[in-house]
């Protein structure tokens, strides 16, 4: 670009190629020079061109120069769809052609060509009574405007439809007027023949297939799949196909695929029609369709019968000793395509439809996303491959934030195209923005909202209305028994919607009795969702939801969770009591089946204000995650219900949440994090003067400073919980683990008979009370006394039957710890490949759920075994890996025990070095007042004896 000065001005000088005017020009002249060549290059030219038209040109330029151009350029434009109409419309896109003439035909109502191109694609579209009336109407204007009739080729196409001869191309038509219609004796050299017993012309080979896709991208899979079935069926019957699939999956591409392809088995010839069965326009009758196929074949209309069923048989005469493939796309239901399906042999019938069709004696395939390869490549193709290939990731997303959809794919790919200025990425972006999806999925006219919206024109009202709300549920995916909480209906009225959008394709059913939305239908579904529903329907649609999961949860909860857990939260009665009953005595599957849900669940309810289902969803749905070791998303969902509990400004939520933070920090070996959120949950249950709730969070403080190391303040928090239940009528539950948790302290301070005779009482209480973990804590914490006191068979058989109860119970933090206490024992009889082996089964037990602690205590104890061994590298690295795991969680006395392994493992060469690792463990179990701080000591002083004295 460059600004020079000129006589009486300046004149910017710029590239021809970025003036749209010039570039018009030049892209128009591009496609001329390839006639005679591709014509999807000369269409993809000429689209091109006229999208750089956008409103008048020179608007707003007065002067008689001005309007000279802006009429020349007008004409232009004019003659460039002309050129583009016509070659869509014989390539078998007539839509297209509507789509783009029907406003320029109004703005040009005298222009022939594009009167003629107009009544051509209304004829193609079965639009017939709708051309012959433009024609009328054109004449008209004609005549009284300039006082002249159309031209012959109009006049002859007029003809043409009047007679109902099926729809030709413009070529055709033009040669048509001086070339007779070849009849009788003469039909057969023209490339006729005539069908025995009737004395109509019919075509040999019709080829009536819309243009194959240039960039037709994978279903190898499935096409050799439908090919190989078609190749290996029975030669003298007829064979029927049906794809169904989703809106925008790409039925007809592949449909039209195959026909090319099986072209050779089938060398009649290939007939197609577009039912409409989802489209802007009314289905299509059976009897106008049937009426199309047999244009298509060019039977004149004067030659058939009268009756329906006479021209039924008529087609399917016409039909027999041929083989030809019939495509019937977008059929809306079995009625309007089984006139049509032939019943000689030979015939190969392909059917699409966005439904599932009760059709007997048919081939189904059901036409899924495409994998991420396909999708990948289908954008490659249409975007370029350079482009997509430099941006792997980004390419990766786009697909993925279309879905897999073959048409957003598609739509995606074009704004690509038609940007070459955008990177991937910059799409990308565009597709992860906080607006909605489908507004980018856009080209021209075509959308992906505007496929999901013929679908659902079809629905019933109550099924419209049950696909509007199921965008609210947003969760993964859902059973019937949601989806009739959701919209207030019985849970057979529900089922029976259900199937209808199944059917539809606008639901999915991956498994039996599981149901999902696609991305983009939900998107869809909610747009309709907020602008048809009120906000008091939609805030009741999920209330009824959230409402049901949690009286669900809470039921699932009920089998691994104790009574004493239990007395604590109520959630009241549920609103659908049905649904309920319906769902029976749920196993604790139940709460892994619908663990994202549930999650779902609580983030709904927090974004909707339904601040209390917040924080009762997260309560029933502590124990399973706790259960499970899924601590991160246990945390997740009690941070929400602390937020809510905050809003609510109440002290049970607020306790709760607390409370059930803390474990889940405890488990991670986060202890001040625990600690933390213990003295919140203390101080809002001091509020609520609650002493069975102070009694166990004071019992929970004692555990915490336990595994800190603390044990005085371990000590006193666990009397205290003692004291807060001293004075209750009745025995409380949580007596029983306030005593092991007691007991378990004066163990490993060394008070064994202290802790004894807390353990027996608890062992009594607990099995009276029928509580089987803390009848399996107890019998740990015994057997583990009774090995310190030199019992080891004793208590190898109490920790055994720990360790199965631990099993029974499905408690893998428990399972680890009695491994670590056994192969503790192993050593200690002098066996350490048998410890070994019991240290090796302690990470398994804990199934994936991380414990720092129990980890830890197996590595130390893996590298005593090792020491004993002899094998001082081995127990080395098990040393060091014990103290990597819990230098941060602050299990002090397993940073203890793993410093004073490295220093007997350091001893012989490096004396200094090991003197100081004993002095550092020393001080913490000093601290700690634990009995191994004997041993360190004598170690210790072992070595200070041995140190080299200065001479």
């Amino acid at each position: 670009m460059r600004l020079a000065r000129e006589p009486g001005g300046y004149l910017l000088g710029v590239e021809a190629e970025r003036i749209d005017g010039h570039r018009f020009r030049l892209l128009l002249q591009s496609a001329r020079d390839r006639r005679g060549f591709d014509d999807f290059d000369r269409t993809r030219l000429i689209r091109e061109a006229l999208t750089l038209w956008r409103g008048q040109p020179l608007a707003g330029v007065p002067g008689e120069w001005a309007a000279q151009v802006r009429a020349g350029w007008n004409a232009e434009r004019v003659d460039a769809v002309v050129e583009w109409a016509r070659i869509e419309l014989r390539q078998g896109n007539p839509d297209e052609v509507l789509a783009q003439l029907t406003g320029l035909t109004a703005e040009h109502p005298l222009v022939e060509p594009l009167v003629e191109v107009f009544m051509r694609a209304l004829h193609a579209t079965g639009r017939s009574a709708d051309a012959l009336d433009r024609y009328a109407g054109f004449r008209r204007q004609l005549a009284e405007g300039l006082g002249v009739d159309p031209s012959p080729g109009l006049q002859q196409l007029h003809l043409s439809i009047l007679r109902g001869e099926p729809p030709q191309s413009v070529t055709d038509v033009v040669s048509s007027i001086s070339a007779p219609r070849p009849t009788g004796a003469s039909a057969s050299a023209a490339g006729f023949s005539i069908i025995a017993g009737a004395d109509t012309a019919v075509a040999r080979r019709p080829r009536t297939l819309p243009r194959q896709a240039p960039d037709f991208t994978g279903r190898s899979e499935i096409i050799a799949r439908i090919a190989a079935a078609v190749r290996a069926g029975d030669q003298q019957s007829t064979m029927v196909q049906v794809i169904d699939g989703m809106p925008g999956s790409g039925k007809t591409t592949l449909a039209v695929q195959l026909a090319v392809m099986l072209q050779d088995d089938y060398p009649d010839g290939q007939l197609f029609i577009d039912l409409h069965g989802h489209s802007a326009r009314d289905p299509m009758d059976p009897r106008a369709a049937l009426s199309a196929l047999l244009q298509q074949m060019e039977v004149p209309p004067d030659r058939l019968p009268v009756d329906f069923e006479g021209r039924v048989a008529y087609w399917r005469t016409l039909l027999s000793g041929r083989r030809l493939v019939l495509v019937l796309d977008n059929a809306g239901n079995s009625a309007q395509i089984a006139p049509l399906l032939p019943t000689a042999p030979g015939c190969l019938t392909l059917v699409t439809s966005r439904r599932r069709l009760g059709l007997d004696s048919v081939r189904l395939e059901p036409l899924p996303l495409m994998t991420a390869v396909e999708a990948t490549e289908l954008l490659a193709r249409i975007a370029g491959s350079d482009r997509v290939a430099a941006e792997p990731a980004a390419a990766s997303e786009v697909v993925s934030r279309c879905g897999h959809l073959p048409l957003a794919i598609r739509l995606a790919g074009t704004r690509l195209a038609h940007r070459p200025n955008w990177r991937v990425s910059d799409l990308a972006a565009r597709l992860r923005g906080d607006g909605p999806t489908l507004p980018e999925l856009t080209a021209e006219t075509r959308t992906v909202a505007a496929a999901f919206a013929l679908s659902c024109a079809q629905l019933s009202p109550p099924a419209h209305r049950v696909f509007r709300l199921l965008s609210l549920h947003t969760g993964a995916d859902f059973d019937a028994c949601a989806v009739a909480a959701l919209v207030g209906l019985p849970l057979p009225r529900t089922q029976h919607l259900l199937d209808e959008l199944v059917d539809s394709y606008l639901v999915e059913e991956p498994t039996v009795g599981r149901y999902r939305l696609h991305d983009l239908v939900r998107e869809y579904a909610f747009e309709l969702c907020t602008a048809t529903d009120t906000d008091d329907e939609r805030h009741a649609a999920v209330e009824g939801l959230l409402d049901f999961y949690l009286h669900a949860a809470d039921v699932a909860r009920r089998s691994i969770e104790s009574v004493r857990s239990r007395r604590f939260f109520a959630p009241g009665s549920p609103r659908r009591a049905d649904l309920v009953e319906e769902l029976g005595a749920l196993p604790p599957s139940w709460c892994a089946v619908e663990r994202r849900n549930l999650a779902a669940a609580v983030a709904l309810a927090m974004d909707a204000g339904c601040y209390p289902y917040v924080w009762r969803l997260a309560r029933v749905c502590w124990r399973y995650l706790y259960h499970a070791g899924s601590l991160d998303e246990l945390i997740a969902l009690q941070e929400q219900a602390l937020a809510a509990a905050r809003e609510l400004d109440d002290d049970e939520a607020l306790t709760a949440s607390c409370n059930y933070l803390a474990s889940a920090y405890f488990r991670q070996g986060r202890t001040q994090r625990c600690l933390d959120f213990l003295e919140l949950a203390i101080a809002a249950g001091q509020r609520l003067g609650n002493k069975a709730w102070l009694a166990v969070l004071h019992g929970n403080m004692s555990i915490a400073y336990l595994n800190a190391g603390r044990h005085p303040e371990a000590v006193e928090h666990a009397l205290q919980a003692l004291r807060k239940l001293r004075d209750t009528v009745e025995p409380d539950p949580d007596v029983p683990r306030l005593l092991s948790g007691l007991g378990e302290i004066y163990a490993i301070t060394g008070r064994y008979e202290e802790g004894l005779l807390h353990l027996r009482r608890a062992l009594f209480l607990a099995a009276e009370n029928g509580d089987q973990a803390v009848v399996a804590s107890v019998l740990r914490n015994i057997g583990s006394i009774r090995s310190r006191q030199g019992a080891h068979r004793y208590a190898k058989r109490l920790l055994t039957a720990s360790l199965l109860l631990y099993r029974r119970l499905e408690t893998g933090w428990g399972e680890g710890e009695v491994l670590n206490d056994l192969a503790s024992i192993e050593l200690a009889l002098g066996r350490p490949d048998l410890a070994t082996q019991r240290y090796h089964e302690v990470i398994p037990a804990l199934r994936d759920k991380r414990n720092p602690g129990i980890e830890s205590t197996a590595h130390n104890g893996l590298g005593q075994a090792a020491l004993a061994s002899g094998d001082v590298h081995t127990a080395r690295e098990h040393f060091e890996y014990a103290l990597e795991l819990v230098r941060e969680t602050g299990h002090r006395r397993e940073i203890a025990m793993s410093l004073d392994g490295i220093a007997r493992c350091l001893v012989a060469a490096e004396p200094h070095r090991a003197r100081t690792l004993w002095q550092r463990a020393l001080k913490l179990l000093i601290e700690l007042d634990m009995p191994e701080r004997f041993e360190v000591e004598k170690r210790l002083a072992e070595a200070e004896r041995r140190r080299p004295t200065a001479r």
